[in-house]
């Protein structure tokens, strides 16, 4: 919540930040930064990917996604309903890459 009415002063004083919005009225979501043209701007991580990573990679796929889920014991079922359920409620932060999941 904090993020969020950060970002809205810092846009009422004409600070550029990137798309936000709060979602169920306590979730703050932006637009990656560091995505320009579908390729990740990162220079700082291995192979110019972030330091984090899912699955063993850097730029996760869907089936990474829920397979780390199955290793918690999340159905692949469940898994992607819960990833569904993010890419439907920020459609309009979602990358090109990843329209596909909002099916």
């Amino acid at each position: 919540m904090m993020e969020f009415r950060y970002n809205e002063i810092a846009r009422k004083c004409g600070i550029t930040v990137p798309d936000f919005k709060l979602m169920e009225g306590k979730y703050f979501a932006s637009k990656r930064f560091d995505v320009e043209n579908g390729v990740t701007q990162c220079s700082g991580g291995y192979n110019g990917e972030h330091a984090t990573s899912v699955n063993n990679q850097g730029n996760p796929s869907l089936e990474d996604m829920l397979i780390v889920g199955e290793s918690i014991r999340i159905s692949r079922k469940k898994g992607l309903e819960i990833i569904r359920g993010i890419a439907n409620s920020c459609e309009e932060l979602l990358a090109k890459e990843y329209e596909f999941i909002r099916k």
